[in-house]
Parts: C-alpha cells; structure tokens; sequence
C-alpha cells in the first residue's frame, strides 16, 4: 500500500564516535519518517508501489535466474511499518543490512576496517 507521504530510501553517510575512534558508516532513511534508522533490527524492508505484474528477468548469479520485481524497495522502522504495513514482500533490514553492531558481524567484519580518520576544517582555516 502506498502513500504518498512516503519518501524514498536514502543512505546517509555518518560518523559513530565511539571510544575516541571514528567509525564511519552508511545508514537508511525511513521511508515513512525520514528519520536515520540506526538499529537495524528495528525495521524492514518492503517493496512499495508494486503490481501482481511477472518479474522481469535481469539475468543471472551463480546460478540462479534473477528477476526484477515491479516497486522499490523502502525501509521502514517498525513504527512506520505498523502505519505504512501491508508492503509485500518485506524482509528484516538486518537480513538485507550487515548490522555492525551486531556480535557476529564484529567477528566476521572487525570495525577497524570501517574506521577513517575525519579531517575537521575549522571556519577561516587554510588547508
């Protein structure tokens, strides 16, 4: 179901401050609120605006036939999912997103390879 109130997903680049450290990450929009939606495990993804149209084949990956569906995909916290629901098919953000605070991910993906350093430029300074 659509309405038109609902924005499309973006990625917003970021910077966590943790432990004096700079991790830096991309992180989805609602597409209900337009709020960040830095907990993963706290949304879906669902396609929105889609018909009963046949998925358009696209190619295919190991293996497997890869068809398109109609609609985009748009990731909702679950309080806008509650509200904006009845998108079909829907999977949890943390199935389509690597959560990186989550335990498992931190073993298999360490942040340091997500760390950079942030250059500040203060006003009125020279580089």
């Amino acid at each position: 179901m659509t309405t038109p109130h609902q924005t499309p997903t973006e990625l917003v680049a970021v910077f966590l401050e943790r432990n004096g450290r700079d991790e830096f990450r991309f992180v989805p929009t609602c597409s209900g609120c337009g709020k960040l939606v830095l907990d993963l495990s706290q949304a879906n993804v669902a396609v929105v605006g889609g018909t009963a149209a046949r998925p358009e084949p696209v190619g295919a990956h190991n293996g497997a036939k890869v068809f398109r569906l109609n609609g985009r995909a748009h990731v909702f916290c679950w309080p806008c999912d509650r509200e904006h629901g009845h998108n079909v098919p829907w999977s949890a953000a943390t199935l389509v997103f690597r959560d990186r605070d989550d335990a498992a991910q931190q073993r298999l993906n360490p942040p340091f390879r997500s760390v950079t350093k942030r250059r500040v430029v203060e006003a009125g300074a020279t580089r």
